[in-house]
């Protein structure tokens, strides 16, 4: 699984859009199968839970997996930069949204 960087509403630098290509490009000769979801995706499935920002989703992933509650940072004040550990609820969000989408009948 890849967030999908080349949607029209994605904000990532050409930089990480030319890396995830490469990744997808780079798996796709290993024959690995591919499923690019965009940042969309993921907000609207974690909408229902009331999460509007990353800090938001991350506090839903806690909710569905307690396990990962040490991890989480305290909610970033606007002048923080992000905490590195949010990268591992980015991530979980990603899975969720996969095997969300991958239980709605076709």
């Amino acid at each position: 699984m890849l967030e999908d960087a080349l949607t029209p509403t994605s904000t990532r630098h050409v930089r990480i859009r030319r890396l995830l290509t490469l990744i997808a490009e780079d798996a796709a000769c290993e024959t690995c199968v591919i499923v690019q979801i965009p940042k969309l995706r993921v907000r609207q499935r974690f909408c229902m839970y009331g999460a509007a920002s990353k800090d938001d989703i991350a506090s839903a992933i806690c909710s569905l997996y307690p396990e990962l509650k040490s991890r989480l940072p305290k909610k970033r004040r606007p002048w923080q930069s992000e905490h590195y550990s949010l990268a591992v609820f980015e991530a979980a969000a990603l899975g969720v949204t996969f095997f969300s989408l991958s239980e709605q009948p076709r």
